[in-house]
């Protein structure tokens, strides 16, 4: 490999790195390449031999993209400059083992998300929004943090004490059925015996200080791996596989929200939202009888929320600066708009947290505490 040639290499990158997006005599030349590496053709069968030619360039594209995607494992900073400089011709002899030992890797290409257009327009143009190889070059490249909400965090109202028939309305049958198996809910009713009760604390509603800023909803419920199976589909059979396959022995002396050794656990990860997230943490008790180890499931199936949800709560999660930043990713499928935990103790109840747009939260907080005072955020 001749050093003239990681030379033009890293001038490229530094163009790039200079102006933070591609320039315009290249965008052609990047959507060719992307494509080649994003899309497989599949052809259709012939009862007549096609000509030389097109089996030449079957090959080369083939031999293209495998290069293409070992440079990217290598180096995912120059990755672009890469594909810009180096046709497909050029791949066939290109040598990726002497490239990696002579190969100074590079910083952050884009330091800000400016390009990041540029990328998305390619996308809806060649019909890649969906593609998880097109969205793992973009999760890579780009610095895609999803907007957070002090919801999360401490400065919030908590709203607490929901009342039960505005529970029932807001959320539907299933949902509030699933409300009253929630632990809490069945102390509450042990309590009052015979005497209705009004309100519940399985629902709580956190409202950020800033308008601009996304509300969370937190229900618990029992039956939550029916409820979980609807919003994450497959998850109960992934969860029962892993407690299945690694009889897992917990110690209940872990720290405090540490996460297990993932191998012996069976974590999935995957692209963002692409796929259920599953994770199981160990906590601390005083009492080291309760088991407090739960799953976290995250990536909620877009189709399946409304089957669940009404439409005054779905509205709300498609308000949300979450959801938005979601589809701005291409995130069609699935949303982080709804995650949830699952207690990994019999029966397993759980907790699913609902993140709507901050008008949205006030409008439900409004239905569901009617004659509640906000107080500051605990």
């Amino acid at each position: 490999m001749k050093p003239s040639f990681l030379k033009l290499l890293y001038q490229k990158w530094e163009e790039i790195h200079v102006s933070q997006t591609i320039p315009g005599n290249s965008l052609s030349l990047l959507e060719e390449r992307l494509s080649i590496i994003c899309t497989t053709k599949e052809e259709p069968k012939r009862s007549n031999r096609r000509e030389n030619s097109h089996y030449v360039q079957q090959h080369r594209r083939k031999k293209a993209r495998d290069v293409y995607l070992s440079i990217f494992d290598i180096d995912p900073h120059i990755f672009i400059p890469f594909i810009l400089i180096v046709t497909p011709r050029a791949c066939l002899s290109f040598n990726i083992s002497e490239f990696q030992s002579k190969h100074t890797k590079q910083r952050t290409l884009f330091s800000c998300n400016e390009a990041l257009n540029i990328f998305l327009g390619i996308a809806r143009k060649h019909g890649l929004e969906r593609n998880s190889l097109y969205r793992r070059f973009l999760g890579t490249i780009f610095h895609l943090t999803p907007p957070l909400t002090d919801a999360d965090g401490n400065e919030h109202y908590s709203l607490r004490l929901s009342n039960l028939a505005a529970v029932h309305s807001t959320f539907g049958d299933a949902l509030f059925n699933a409300i009253e198996l929630s632990p809490v809910q069945i102390q509450a009713k042990a309590k009052v015996k015979d005497s209705l009760l009004e309100t519940t604390e399985s629902v709580w509603t956190k409202v950020s200080y800033k308008s601009h800023e996304d509300s969370v909803i937190c229900i618990e419920v029992g039956s939550a791996l029916e409820l979980a199976d609807i919003l994450f589909p497959g998850s109960a059979q992934r969860i029962a596989s892993i407690l299945s396959a690694c009889a897992l022995d917990i110690s209940q002396k872990c720290y405090s929200g540490t996460s297990l050794d993932s191998g012996r656990l069976g974590k999935i990860s995957s692209e963002i939202g692409e796929e259920v997230h599953l994770e199981i943490f160990a906590m601390t008790n005083i009492d080291l009888t309760i088991d407090l180890a739960y799953f976290s499931l995250r990536g909620a199936s877009i189709l399946s929320i409304p089957s669940i949800f009404g439409t005054d709560i779905c509205d709300g999660i498609n308000d949300s600066e979450l959801r938005r930043w979601e589809k701005n990713q291409l995130l069609s499928d699935t949303t982080d708009c709804v995650t949830m935990q699952i207690w990994r103790a019999e029966p397993q109840h759980g907790v699913i947290k609902l993140r709507v747009g901050f008008y949205a939260g006030l409008s439900l907080a409004n239905a569901l505490y009617a004659e509640t005072t906000p107080a500051n955020s605990t």
